[in-house]
């Protein structure tokens, strides 16, 4: 239980970490006021905490880096929804530590080779959790254990009673790497054609024919 709570507070140390680094990246993108920054990123922050589903926080992620940060529309949905597909960036964090946690408690001598195992089997099981959720993404931790040579079955009853602290945490640092990576390839869009754009629709919108029930 000791080994546990050490795992759980490096996790979050870890996760603490690169959300500060994302909503850096993020702020000096969109060259926006910090606290605009923030109060446009919460919205998905919350999605993913509540849902614990990086595809459900989807819609609300492409709204904040639309409609409230000002990148281009076309661009973030491609890439963004790419993203969350392969760049499950929580998951590989998560892995990496878990599979340190694991060999320390086995007492495996980790070498130069064993951590470029778990830096490429970290990768490879965090992008095979694509649609995956909760207790689900924990069986794939066999493809970094395995090389290893150390048993995930004897761990793996450790590793779903502490889920539920870790899996809001892990499924947050997916949506909010993928908008900070989102920001480094996409530009933003250009003030005054952005105001045009939405004047344009609330005039579509407003001549727009009136449905009929039929």
């Amino acid at each position: 239980l000791v080994a546990m709570l050490k795992f759980i507070l490096i996790f979050y140390v870890v996760g603490i970490a690169v959300f500060v680094i994302d909503v850096l990246i993020i702020w000096r993108r969109s060259r926006e006021r910090l606290g605009r920054v923030l109060k446009a990123i919460l919205d998905p922050i919350i999605v993913s905490l509540v849902t614990r589903s990086s595809f459900a926080t989807l819609p609300t992620a492409i709204k904040s880096l639309e409609q409230k940060l000002g990148f281009y529309e076309r661009s973030t949905n491609l890439f963004l929804s790419l993203g969350m597909t392969l760049g499950r960036f929580g998951n590989i964090i998560y892995f990496a530590i878990a599979s340190m946690f694991v060999a320390q408690l086995y007492g495996t001598h980790m070498d130069l080779a064993r951590y470029g195992i778990v830096v490429v089997g970290s990768l490879f099981a965090g992008m095979a959790t694509a649609g995956a959720t909760g207790i689900a993404t924990l069986n794939l931790l066999s493809i970094v254990l395995g090389p290893l040579g150390l048993p995930l079955e004897a761990v793996l009853i450790i590793f779903i009673a502490i889920d539920a602290i870790a899996d809001p945490l892990r499924t947050m640092l997916i949506v909010l790497t993928n908008m900070a990576a989102n920001t480094l390839i996409v530009p933003r869009a250009d003030p005054l054609n952005r105001r045009r754009a939405e004047v344009g629709r609330d005039a579509l919108a407003a001549h727009a024919p009136p449905l009929e029930l039929r």
